[in-house]
């Protein structure tokens, strides 16, 4: 029987190319902007993993939305991040952060 088979660096390679579509998706991107250690201080995830925090809200306004989005106003990410199920953390540990019911 045929089978379809690949390794790990094909994986890596397609989610690097996917990743790197201008045309990609708001999550994908987040997800790209998260993992990116030259932006943890502007914006990381928690220590659980779940969830993230915008650090510096104008920074990132500045700096990162241009590049990955057609707006460079904050509030524009924020209907962003409300539009795609993202849920705001009120108290606690990650309060002021945001989590998803689909986890990573």
């Amino acid at each position: 029987p045929n089978t379809i088979s690949s390794s790990d660096n094909d994986e890596a390679q397609f989610s690097d190319s996917y990743m790197d579509n201008p045309n990609a998706s708001f999550p994908v991107k987040l997800h790209k902007i998260l993992c990116n250690p030259e932006y943890s201080s502007i914006i990381s995830w928690l220590p659980n993993g779940r969830s993230w925090r915008v650090l510096q809200p104008k920074t990132f306004a500045e700096k990162i939305s241009p590049l990955f989005f057609r707006h460079a106003r904050f509030p524009s990410f924020m209907r962003q991040v409300n539009g795609w199920g993202f849920h705001r953390i009120s108290e606690g540990i990650g309060e002021n952060s945001y989590s998803h019911k689909v986890r990573r």
